[in-house]
């Protein structure tokens, strides 16, 4: 578009500059509260912060919400809006003159910056630089010098990381939202994960309909897929061929069943995997280190855990904790607004992740590190009820955010560490039947063969008084074994604290007229 390079010619008129979108957005599913918050951020900074950046990860869906604004917005600019595409753009020197070509001027000799900063200066333009993530240093050149010359100029920024320039206003894009408890048809079509995966699977198979019997099995599914668009568009395309309930258990193999991408997609959006690998390669060496040992990690993590897990003689904790910063950035780990924060990758990056581990040849070292900070952070906290006079509530809040790592690390341990597996086998259990958070059977949970001896013996005491407790609320008989096993234990190690409540758990099963009762300690 526009004369020929090297051309010299003035501003172009409002005419000119009409808006190159689409002329057929594909639909906005989901993003209503997005659309609203973002158009109210840009008005609220328009003639002020003039940089507005969507940061998310990739799939996460920035260009569809982009767009959109753009259309809604291109009445607002006198000189209307311009989408520019940075996807292609492999060579930062090419910024400038693909910036100019989507405006439909012509391209520059020489410095292409200031020619485009000429062109640009008396306009009033929305202009979209999409996908910029692999291009940052020089797309935040470029935009700190056109926001300087042109006062008219807004400029809103798509990317997995944010440009960080001065007065860069960053709208950090989440998940679809999916329902948190078990809701019905009618209910479940309001949330944006499950309108999505519905709509799309309807225009892959027209026949597909969301009912009772397959509703909560779309739920699980969009959860499983992070609320992700671009997972669930993939996902809804492999319905006709699979149906939903096999969908949902062929999960496991997401990044050889999710490849079913539009034949108009970029590369990076024709798999699951290519669009993990394309945020994956931008990191760092260090960040792409830390990114795969964070895939042992299950649930949310506080920076302690990242760095006992993460940290070695190669990477200290400081440089773990500036690369998290990076993976952070890059929208690869999400971080909570709890204080103090927790850290989490998503599952499909966390599936990545471990094979990304795996690969390296350092999947056991770490878990095995992973494992042993579950441990002390169950045995220590277990210790704390009965020595340190500890709050039960607290003790028990600090076992429970972390319980999804305890299973994890429990479950490598079983086959890798028997006195590790112990210990949070007892840790695990004494949390969930003290606080009746839905601990299974007593039997299922106490294996007669537990390597208890070398375990702590408030742990143990704690452990025994759980199981007498549970049993009695069952109506289950037996389990006095447990408590005098922790009798001998705290005894044998002189250990009072553990003795009271190895003690306390014995008088819970010496019920009146109890076989246990007759018996003598």
């Amino acid at each position: 578009a526009g004369a020929p390079r090297g051309e010299e010619t003035g501003p172009p008129t409002t005419t000119a500059l009409r808006t190159n979108l689409p002329a057929a957005l594909p639909s906005l599913i989901g993003r209503d509260d997005d659309l609203l918050a973002l158009g109210a951020l840009i008005d609220r900074h328009r003639g002020t912060h003039r940089l507005v950046t969507i940061a998310g990860a990739g799939g996460i869906g920035k260009t569809r919400l982009a767009q959109t604004l753009l259309q809604a917005r291109t009445a607002a600019f006198v000189h209307g809006v311009c989408f520019v595409d940075l996807a292609p753009v492999t060579d930062p020197r090419q910024i400038a003159d693909t910036i100019a070509t989507a405006l439909g001027v012509p391209t520059a000799v020489g410095d292409a910056t200031e020619a485009l900063t000429r062109t640009v200066a008396p306009l009033e333009i929305l202009i979209l630089l999409d996908n910029a993530e692999h291009l940052l240093d020089e797309v935040a050149r470029i935009a700190s010098h056109l926001l300087a010359s042109a006062p008219g100029l807004q400029l809103l920024v798509t990317s997995q990381a944010p440009l960080k320039v001065a007065d860069e206003r960053i709208y950090r894009l989440g998940a679809l939202a999916l329902p948190d408890d078990e809701v019905d048809v009618e209910e479940a079509l309001t949330f944006g994960a499950v309108a999505l995966f519905v709509d799309r699977a309807q225009a892959a198979d027209r026949r597909f309909a969301l009912d009772a019997a397959n509703v909560e099995t779309v739920i699980d599914l969009c959860r499983r897929l992070d609320g992700l668009p671009l997972a669930l568009e993939f996902a809804a395309a492999r319905v006709p061929l699979l149906g939903v309930h096999r969908l949902a258990t062929s999960l496991g193999e997401r990044l050889r069943l999710l490849t079913a991408g539009s034949r108009g997609a970029p590369a990076r959006q024709q798999t699951l995997r290519a669009a993990l690998e394309w945020s994956h390669g931008l990191a760092s060496p260090v960040e792409q280190v830390v990114f795969r040992r964070l895939g042992v990690l299950a649930g949310s993590s506080t920076l302690e855990l990242v760095q006992q897990v993460v940290a070695d003689d190669a990477i200290d904790a400081w440089a773990a904790v500036e690369a998290l910063g990076g993976l952070v950035d890059r929208s690869l780990v999400s971080v909570s607004a709890d204080e103090p924060p927790r850290y989490r990758l998503l599952d499909s990056p966390r599936v990545f992740a471990r094979e990304r581990l795996a690969a390296a040849g350092e999947f056991d070292t770490i878990a095995a590190r992973h494992a042993r900070a579950m441990r002390s952070l169950y045995e220590s906290s277990c210790d704390s009820l009965i020595r340190s006079g500890t709050p039960a509530v607290a003790a028990f809040a600090t076992m429970d955010a972390d319980l999804d790592n305890a299973q994890a690390a429990l479950q490598w341990a079983q086959t890798h560490d028997e006195q590790t597996a112990a210990s949070l086998t007892m840790g695990i259990g004494t949390h969930l039947a003290l606080t009746g958070s839905g601990m299974a059977l007593p039997q299922h949970l106490t294996p007669a063969d537990l390597p208890y001896e070398r375990l702590p013996c408030g742990q143990v005491s704690l452990w025994s008084w759980s199981i007498s407790r549970a049993m009695r609320a069952a109506a289950i008989p037996g389990g006095r074994e447990w408590a005098d096993r922790a009798i001998a234990h705290a005894r044998a190690h002189g250990d009072v604290p553990a003795l009271c409540v190895a003690l306390a758990s014995l008088a819970d099963f010496l019920v009146a007229g109890s076989p246990e009762a007759a018996r003598v300690f």
